[in-house]
């Protein structure tokens, strides 16, 4: 009887730990790092096996994750404890009330944009334009993801068409007769390429924009237009964060903004809109 109340009481606590947080009410904490560089394997790997009593390869995920939205929605005390060792190895951090978390919508597409000097005005591809205040945007998040492209080629071809007289309702064998008909045949090729995206989010009112560098209208940047759709993205980068300096970003914010260019991390669409959320809650509620 005891090993069976002692397996309900582990299975418990791993569905508090592992299931999705957003089926759970949040009425628990949630852990946000103030950085998200990829932690020591060997020094808070067996942290978070003894606090969680995790597996080694959840432990190994949690040290790898490409934002630092650590934990969410965990029991409010467990949630503490990690945090104080966290902060004990030299990794800042804060402890917020689950519920507040902020959860984003899925990402608006812009295909165009206009600057003034108090804010922004965005396109759509349907063409609405929509305006945002430079105070009210709190993120900028940049990454290159891989874009399955699907290509289909039809190609035209004579195939040969073989008839007889008895075939045609004829009496007896005669000559073959023969004749070339049109074929088409379609060939599928499927290729990945790599698009730049860039996030940014306004918490007043709430909105998620996403551009992707290569089906932009970079007419706004004038004079500095460059043929390449990575230079454009990340001259775009750098006067958003002129105009917004306020915004937390995950990129190298002052490589970019003395050499023009800086590194993007390599994510999926799904782990950009992690990051962005990530970035929008520790900007609204890191302290």
């Amino acid at each position: 009887m005891a090993d069976d109340e002692d397996l309900e009481l582990i299975q418990e606590r791993e569905k508090m730990l592992f299931d999705d947080p957003r089926e759970a009410p949040r009425v628990g904490a949630t852990v946000l790092r103030r950085r998200n560089t990829r932690l020591d394997l060997e020094t808070f790997a067996p942290l978070f096996v003894r606090h969680l009593q995790a597996p080694k390869f959840e432990a190994t995920r949690l040290c790898q994750l490409p934002h630092g939205m650590l934990l969410d929605n965990i029991d409010a005390a467990l949630a503490e404890a990690i945090a104080a060792e966290l902060r004990s190895l030299g990794e800042d951090c804060v402890v917020v009330p689950a519920a507040k978390i902020i959860s984003l919508p899925r990402p608006h597409p812009v295909h165009a944009m206009q600057l003034s000097k108090t804010g922004m005005a965005v396109r759509s591809a349907t063409e609405d334009w929509y305006s945002l205040r430079w105070e009210d945007l709190t993120c900028l998040a940049m990454g290159q993801v891989a874009v399955e492209e699907v290509k289909r080629t039809t190609q035209g071809m004579l195939t040969r068409r073989i008839t007889s007289p008895s075939a045609m309702g004829g009496v007896g064998v005669g000559t073959m007769a023969t004749a070339l008909t049109p074929h088409s045949n379609v060939s599928v090729s499927k290729s990945s390429t790599q698009h730049q995206l860039l996030d940014f989010v306004s918490l007043m009112p709430l909105a998620y924009c996403r551009i992707d560098a290569r089906h932009f209208d970079y007419s706004i940047l004038g004079d500095q237009l460059q043929s390449g759709s990575t230079a454009n993205v990340m001259t775009l980068a750098r006067w958003l964060l002129a105009y917004a300096p306020q915004m937390n970003s995950n990129i190298d914010v002052d490589r970019l903004k003395q050499t023009g260019m800086t590194g993007m991390p390599h994510v999926d669409q799904h782990g950009l809109t992690e990051i962005a959320g990530w970035l929008a809650n520790v900007r609204q509620l890191g302290g």
